[in-house]
Parts: structure tokens; sequence; C-alpha cells
């Protein structure tokens, strides 16, 4: 049976991706690339003469480094712009051939490990928009933020790209608001919210099914053949991801029992959360807390059907469970969202 996740120490992720457009973009303004790439055991050598595969803990010290020494503060937005459209012909085919945004959301999920595997999203709908709901797919670590702007920007500029106009899209960041915003505005637009309960990307729901008339179905469909057969493994997401869609399927699992899934023992499992940044109880959290907000600061839900749908045994728990989410109650969350 294949495996459908990957850890941190996997070397699964394609080098000629974000690692070289790091890697290029911090010589640009005056980094020595083996600098750059110092403590990750890759050499710039290697990445000019071959596409190798590489691990996310590998691209995390990259960063790492990167944020020490490129000048600027503006880097993950560049990585962004130049994420989508790539350097892969039959995968920019396939995406500038998709007949509308929704069609071309359901690719970038699809070869999600060979876009972008280290944020994933879950969709919602409600009063007509579309909502994008991000988290960490691989690990909780410090370059959350790079990779929310990262992820960003590309969703916001291959839009641009692929439809020939900026779309409306909103950007809900839970962080407060930054220096650089000029890059924010610069880069993303003027529709941005800072100091969120969530991570969100929302945007109204008729952009999603707009026809795209330049189009072509017959070359979509020979690119598509094709990118499934390049990019095999295509099915493969981050532990993270992995188990929060367990989760997501039945929010009563025990540590014991993912592990099962996982084909891990318990204590193996406990040591890769440890070396993802998260625990279990973190990970229960976070797929509760996710489900709960939005229910509360979107929709305005009542409380009781949220702790229903949660399977909370009662109210009380509820109310104490969501307050050390988000250290708010539902009712004051409902205030805040107006």
């Amino acid at each position: 049976m294949n495996k459908h996740w990957f850890d941190i120490n996997e070397k699964i992720i394609d080098s000629h991706h974000m690692a070289i457009i790091m890697t290029d973009l911090a010589k640009n303004r005056g980094v020595e690339p083996n600098k750059l790439l110092k403590g990750s055991q890759i050499f710039y050598e290697d990445l000019n003469q071959k596409n190798i595969k590489i691990s996310s803990k590998q691209i995390f010290q990259i960063i790492t480094n990167a944020q020490k020494m490129v000048p600027g503060n503006d880097l993950s937005f560049l990585i962004g712009r130049r994420l989508f459209p790539g350097n892969r012909h039959h995968l920019n085919q396939l995406l500038m051939n998709t007949c509308h945004f929704a069609e071309m959301i359901r690719l970038l999920r699809y070869f999600q490990l060979s876009l972008f595997p280290y944020l994933y999203f879950n969709i919602e709908h409600h009063l007509q928009k579309t909502y994008f709901i991000i988290s960490p797919a691989i690990s909780q670590n410090i370059h959350i933020q790079f990779f929310q702007e990262v992820l960003s920007t590309a969703i916001h500029n291959s839009c641009k790209w692929r439809m020939n106009k900026t779309l409306p899209f909103h950007f809900y960041f839970p962080f407060e608001r930054p220096t650089n915003i000029f890059d924010y505005e610069e880069n993303l637009g003027q529709q941005l919210h800072f100091n969120q309960p969530l991570m969100m990307i929302v945007i109204d729901s008729h952009w999603l099914s707009r026809p795209l008339d330049d189009s072509s179905r017959l070359l979509k469909m020979q690119n598509l053949k094709v990118c499934r057969d390049l990019f095999h493994q295509s099915s493969s997401v981050g532990l993270l991801q992995f188990i929060a869609y367990q989760l997501c399927q039945n929010y009563q699992l025990k540590q014991d029992q993912v592990a099962e899934i996982l084909e891990l023992s318990e204590a193996t499992l406990k040591r890769k959360l440890k070396q993802h940044g998260t625990t279990y109880q973190k990970l229960i959290d976070q797929v509760h807390s996710h489900q709960a907000i939005f229910q509360v600061f979107v929709k305005g839900d009542i409380n009781e059907s949220i702790a229903r749908k949660l399977q909370f045994s009662d109210l009380t728990n509820f109310r104490r469970a969501f307050k050390r989410w988000t250290g708010t109650t539902p009712s004051q969350l409902k205030r805040i969202a107006g």
C-alpha cells in the first residue's frame, strides 16, 4: 500500500521549485548561494546540475538563513510571484487551460506536493462567498507567516496571470498589522485584515465558476496525463495535514488509533509530532477550533449546534474549550465579527 503522507525529514520535495527560486533571489541581492544553503546539506552546484529531492527540514533551514542574510522584508512576496507559473511546462499548460477558477483550485490541491506542500486549505461556502481556511501541512514552526505570505501572493498573482485581471480577494491574517504593510498592499491589494482568528482567503463565489474562454480542453487533458505520470506521488501530503484529515472524519479518534492508521507505534508518532512542532492534543485543538471559529465568526451559529457538531458532551465543556483556543468566548467573538 502506498504511503499517503510524508514527514519533515523525507526527501520528497522538488528542489527546482522553492529552493532554487529562493537561492537565485538571494543571489541577486548579494548573498553568496552556498552561504544561504549553509546547514541544509545542499550545495548550489547540485541545484544547478540536477533535479534533486530535498526535505522540508532543509527548506526550513534555507528560510532561516534567508531571513538573517537577505536584505529587505519582501522575499516571501517575490517567491510567491514566481511560484505560479513556475518553471514546469506541463503544469503551467495544465493550469493555463482550466475552464474556470474552481477547476484551477482543484488541480492546485491535487498537485499540492509538486506546487506548494507546506500549507493546505479547507473550503467553506456561506452567503455566496467562498472561504479558503489555511492550515500548516507539515510543521507548526516559526516560518508559518512566511509561508502564508508566499501562498497568498502566489494565489493572487496566478489568478491575475490566468484571468488577466485582479480578483477581489480578501486576506485574513492571524497576526498583527506588519511594519512592511506596503509589501502586502503592493502584492495583495487593499483588502487586508489582521489580528484575525483564522488565516483565510475569501472571495465572492461567482468568480469560481466564471468561464475562461481561452482554455483548451484538449491541451488540458494532454497535460493532465503527462502531469499524472511525472508527479505520480502527488497524493502525498504532510504529516499534520494527513492527521487533520483523519480527525475531520472522526473527531473522537485517539492517538493510538491514528498511530495505527499511520502504521507507526504510538511512541514514534509522539516523537514525530514533536519534530513537527506540535502534539496530538494541539492538532485536535486546531481541527476543532477552526471548525468552531468559522461557525461562530463567519456564520454566527448558536453554541448548541456547534458543540453538537464537534461532539462535545455538554455546552459548558464547549465554552471552556473555545476560551482556551481563542482567549475569548463565542459571544465575544460574535460581537467582534459584527
